[in-house]
């Protein structure tokens, strides 16, 4: 169902058919009046929707707020190359969103791109941010890692007890290539997801402050990561 069309071939929607094997494929629309493009969808268009799983799209530049709030069963979504905002609360609660997706046309095989994703609050304030990701498009020569492996999936520690865990990369998103190399950025870097609780350091040295539990984050130039729980009595 389409509210806004332009004239220049482009429309927004309100609602848009789940495949049956549970995919949005935003794309285009064809009317009486000829195709449009689907640039943008509404407010809460599929929000709580439980028969989504997946979603792609063509030529969307803006997903609106709480588009896809509550999908529970979501799991991908591919952003295409043409995604200019995201609102707020368009993914919450989508708690089996594992795989986000954004490509371009325009980056270029050997060169490292930095990236990092902002959440912000309605009233334009910053919530927090995500450590940069340095990747590069698939080459000749470099990949960028797809898999980690952890020494420890989860460490129990007294207040003042301290442990080591260590992380290396076994898997490249392009067979026979060799991993990327970032000059001043480790092949793997360590953070605490509360910094009160549990310390660690960048060699993945780990300290308990005080009772409770956190994860500690290894994470891979490419920003892949595998998580380690620490409870701390």
């Amino acid at each position: 169902k389409a509210t806004k069309v332009s004239y220049a071939g482009e429309v927004r929607v309100d609602y848009y058919p789940v495949g049956k094997n549970g995919e949005v494929h935003l794309e285009s629309l064809r009317t009486n009046y000829g195709k449009y493009l689907v640039t943008e969808l509404r407010k809460s268009a599929f929000k709580n929707r439980k028969d989504v799983k997946s979603a792609k799209f063509e030529n969307a530049r803006r997903i609106s707020a709480s588009a896809f709030q509550g999908c529970k069963n979501l799991k991908k979504a591919d952003l295409g190359s043409s995604l200019a905002s995201i609102g707020s609360k368009a993914f919450m609660g989508c708690k089996n969103l594992k795989s986000v997706r954004v490509s371009s046309k325009k980056l270029k095989a050997g060169i490292i791109y930095k990236l990092r994703v902002v959440a912000v609050a309605e009233d334009g304030s910053r919530i927090s941010r995500s450590p940069i990701a340095y990747v590069t498009p698939k080459g000749k020569s470099y990949a960028n890692a797809s898999k980690l492996s952890v020494s420890k999936k989860s460490v129990s520690l007294g207040a003042g007890e301290k442990a080591k865990v260590s992380a290396k990369v076994i898997r490249l998103d392009s067979k026979g290539k060799k991993l990327l190399k970032v000059s001043g950025v480790k092949k793997i870097r360590y953070m605490s997801s509360e910094p009160t609780i549990v310390k660690v350091t960048k060699y993945g040295n780990i300290t308990a402050l005080r009772a409770g539990a956190a994860y500690v984050y290894a994470i891979a130039a490419d920003g892949v990561y595998k998580r380690i729980k620490v409870t701390v009595e």
